[in-house]
């Protein structure tokens, strides 16, 4: 039998000289059931003695792994998405686990505004955050806002994966911005979908809460379609780009 050796506390060496001695002993001997000189309050006290500082070790020793768990845990959530798995036709920025969004695709082709296109783009390995399907205007001009969102040219963009079923479906005139900024429930779900636009001094973009937080699958590959048609004659020239974007923590 193993024996474990421990430090006898000040309350024990109090008991007298029926506690003096080499405490393993003690402990060997409750543990083995052999019989032992000492009296029976000395014994209890260090045998107790011994499961508190088991018991402790123990609860030290989990705390340490639930500890070593919960740091793994967010070590992987802040590991940086590999630009380098993305295959398709796009540049991919990574802006950084505090900014919102985080990932950037900016696919090619862009699409001339005034013009019908038929344009299809197929890509695999994007992140598994939300994402949301967008339409960069370029270049764009803050003062054209108002000319954009009267535009009745048909924008339509379908998303599916490699096994065909839909992801997102969005369609409808540019002009249905003319209706506000889709908004949420009390569930988190949106109340309507159309194309809204959105825009800075010097950004602007078309986007459709039917393609808007979106989840994709890092391994499979996703074909998406994007149609213009019923061109407004008023279009300006312009280009449209197609944007993936998503991820990051947005601020409240």
């Amino acid at each position: 039998m193993e024996s474990i050796t421990l430090t006898t506390p000040p309350e024990a060496s109090r008991q007298g000289s029926e506690c003096n001695g080499d405490i393993s002993t003690v402990i060997e001997a409750e543990s083995t059931g052999r019989p032992h000189s000492r009296s029976t309050p000395c014994n209890f006290l260090v045998f107790c003695y011994g499961c508190a500082v088991n018991c402790l070790g123990r609860r030290r020793n989990l705390l340490l792994l639930t500890s070593l768990l919960v740091l793994q845990i967010v070590a992987v959530a802040c590991l940086p998405y590999r630009k380098g798995s993305f295959k398709g036709p796009a540049t991919v920025t990574d802006s950084g686990l505090f900014s919102y969004y985080r990932y950037h695709f900016l696919f090619y082709p862009k699409l001339a505004l005034r013009q019908k296109s038929d344009q299809t783009y197929q890509f695999r390995g994007v992140p598994t955050d939300e994402m949301t399907v967008s339409f960069g205007v370029i270049p764009f001009k803050a003062d054209e806002a108002d000319l954009l969102t009267s535009l009745n040219t048909m924008l339509t963009a379908e998303l599916r994966d490699d096994q065909g079923s839909l992801v997102c479906l969005a369609s409808g005139p540019l002009s249905e911005s003319l209706r506000g900024t889709s908004i949420k429930d009390e569930h988190g779900k949106w109340t309507d979908s159309h194309w809204v636009l959105s825009h800075s001094a010097t950004d602007g973009n078309f986007w459709n809460a039917a393609c808007t937080d979106i989840k994709m699958e890092h391994r499979p590959s996703y074909v998406l379609k994007v149609k213009l048609d019923q061109i407004d004659p008023r279009t300006p020239d312009k280009m449209l780009e197609m944007r993936i974007e998503g991820g990051g923590n947005e601020l409240p």
